[in-house]
């Protein structure tokens, strides 16, 4: 199963870049479908990278490591893979992209590859297409807002006004 995203930013290349590469671990900071990340510590940190993977916590999937398996700074782009998927996900990687449009504008790529068992695979790839394709669009979408804005998405915004609110009933 192959999925594939991409946005037009209205910030530069390297910004979009600091969000996506070097703040890698803090995707659970703007993105509604990443309840909580941060940084796997016991991942090999690539040359002029950050980090070497993170821990997110997605509702539905649980908590997923995702590794570094390329990471190319100078061309603004790096491949991870994602460890934890449902059992019948034999593999599963993700692939970004940055690209410069102009001096204050950027292009972000990405496509998700997966390898699903045969049999247990083919049944559950639809329903499984359904969300990822929700959350990739959400991702792009509040990447974008993020970046253009500094500020969370209002979508994430009320995921957090209501995680606070369990919080402080309990």
């Amino acid at each position: 199963m192959k999925l594939a995203r991409s946005i037009t930013i209205n910030v530069p290349a390297e910004k979009a870049w600091h969000i996506v590469a070097h703040d890698f671990a803090n995707i659970g900071d703007w993105s509604s479908g990443v309840a909580k990340s941060e940084n796997n510590v016991k991942a090999h940190v690539p040359d002029e990278a950050t980090v070497g993977g993170r821990v997110c916590t997605v509702p539905g999937f649980g908590q997923i490591r995702e590794t570094f398996t390329q990471y190319d700074a100078r061309n603004m782009r790096f491949t991870y893979e994602a460890k934890g998927m449902p059992f019948f996900v034999k593999s599963a990687h993700n692939s970004w992209k940055i690209e410069a449009v102009d001096a204050n504008t950027s292009r972000a790529s990405f496509q998700v590859e997966m390898i699903l068992l045969p049999v247990i695979g083919a049944v559950m790839s639809i329903p499984m297409r359904i969300q990822l394709t929700s959350l990739l669009d959400d991702i792009v979408e509040e990447l974008k807002y993020f970046a253009e804005t500094g500020t969370v998405h209002p979508r994430k915004q009320k995921l957090i006004a209501k995680t606070n609110r369990v919080a402080t009933t309990s």
